[in-house]
């Protein structure tokens, strides 16, 4: 047992030692099932051992996926909005990419508030799953609203009730399926309300999903219920159907030094990967991770604060997804500030999201070469006034006579 690698793994979840001596028999005996993915190396001290269990895993590949693995990775170094060791550790050897599986990535809200807007950074996990699913030859991406998991919150804060819940998200849902149906994306997405799930996995699989919900809240570890929830959401929508892609977010490292709770998707997916071990369930997901965002102008300890890509309490630290924002008005505010000096990561993200939309979005010219966003570089106000000019370009391909979904926005996201 790796004691030190223990001590790493229960900054991220306090699991028992018989839980993880369960775990380590599991896994010894039916390896070919059984993937920790990276976890392994937290639990297991033998290097020889775990090169033991790797082989026998590695053995029951067939040889028509093995590209697959080539192109997941040339695909992750290629991608700056994802993080990419961590994404390239959990690339699981059990995921069928030749069955050309789905992904999916959840948005649900803390106990903090209801989420009072959605920002623009949401585009930054969709557009990175749109290129995964061109360029993986994936079924279908998915967005799952997570509404029954933010149900939750209602007994620990008095804003939250589930007709609240329901309409935001619901709105958001609309926002959304305009932003796919406008990069002519519509066709390979899904996108709905988690207590919808039945008509996505059907009755029978929706049985075990209410099942396995059960079994987490009796495991230790999982801590608590909507976490059981949301190892119910991965088994069923990309584990035991088609064995896909689970994209999460990701702020930093789990590390010794670093002791305190990482509020990214990670304790989920540790989770998931030691609940299915204990329990002898297969394990098919790969996991990867879109880099988190950050506020504008908010610092702690003189580092940018990152947060989540789809969550919004202050709509001057953030760009809305709104047909009423002025992401050049904001921008250019910005960078009027000392921040903007310091803020090399967000505009390197927001480059990205630049060039992602043209890449998938905008049309190619005669030599299939990627058409760009037509700029007047006649006059610059700004540096980075390119920036802002593409931004808001993009702006109005989503937003440009759009009323109905002005009147949703006024509705459930005016302040």
């Amino acid at each position: 047992m790796n004691i030190k690698g223990l001590e790493i793994l229960r900054n991220l979840v306090d699991i028992n030692d018989e839980d993880i001596s369960k775990i380590i028999r599991n896994i010894n005996d039916n390896p070919t099932a059984i993937q920790l993915l990276d976890y392994i190396e937290y639990m297991i001290w033998d290097s020889e051992h775990i090169k033991q269990i790797r082989d026998k895993q590695n053995q029951k590949i067939p040889e028509e996926r093995k590209p697959y693995f080539e192109k997941y990775r040339k695909l992750i170094l290629s991608l700056r909005t994802v993080n990419h060791p961590l994404s390239l550790l959990r690339l699981n050897p059990h995921t069928e990419f030749e069955n050309h599986p789905p992904l999916f990535f959840w948005m649900w809200w803390w106990s903090k508030a209801l989420c009072k807007w959605l920002p623009f950074d949401v585009l930054s996990m969709l557009l990175t799953a749109e290129k995964m699913r061109r360029e993986l030859e994936l079924w279908e991406c998915r967005i799952l609203l997570a509404n029954r998991i933010t149900y939750t919150n209602i007994p620990k804060n008095s804003e939250f009730s589930e007709e609240k819940i329901d309409a935001v998200m619901l709105a958001e849902k609309e926002i959304l399926k305009l932003v796919t149906k406008k990069f002519s994306m519509s066709e390979w997405w899904n996108i709905f309300l988690q207590s919808d799930i039945e008509s996505i996995i059907w009755k029978e699989t929706k049985e075990w999903y209410e099942k396995l919900i059960r079994k987490a809240d009796e495991t230790s570890f999982v801590w608590w219920h909507h976490y059981s929830i949301e190892m119910a959401d991965i088994w069923s929508l990309v584990n035991q159907e088609k064995w896909g892609i689970k994209l999460g977010w990701f702020i930093r490292n789990l590390d010794k030094k670093n002791w305190w709770y990482i509020m990214d998707e990670q304790p989920f997916h540790a989770r998931y990967n030691l609940f299915t071990a204990l329990n002898n369930i297969n394990n098919k997901v790969t996991l990867s991770y879109a880099n988190a965002w950050a506020r504008l102008y908010s610092w702690v300890n003189w580092e940018l604060e990152k947060e989540s890509p789809y969550i919004c309490y202050q709509k001057e630290n953030r760009l809305l997804l709104s047909p009423f924002e002025d992401p050049i008005k904001k921008l250019y505010e910005a960078s009027l500030s000392w921040w903007w000096l310091k803020s090399k990561y967000y505009r390197n993200l927001i480059q990205w999201i630049i060039m992602l939309f043209e890449e998938l979005v905008l049309w190619k010219d005669e030599h299939w070469k990627i058409v760009r966003i037509p700029i007047d570089s006649n006059w610059k106000e700004a540096d980075d006034y390119d920036i802002y000019k593409k931004i808001s370009y993009i702006y109005d391909w989503i937003f440009r006579w759009e009323k109905e979904i002005m009147d949703i926005w006024k509705k459930w996201f005016n302040d």
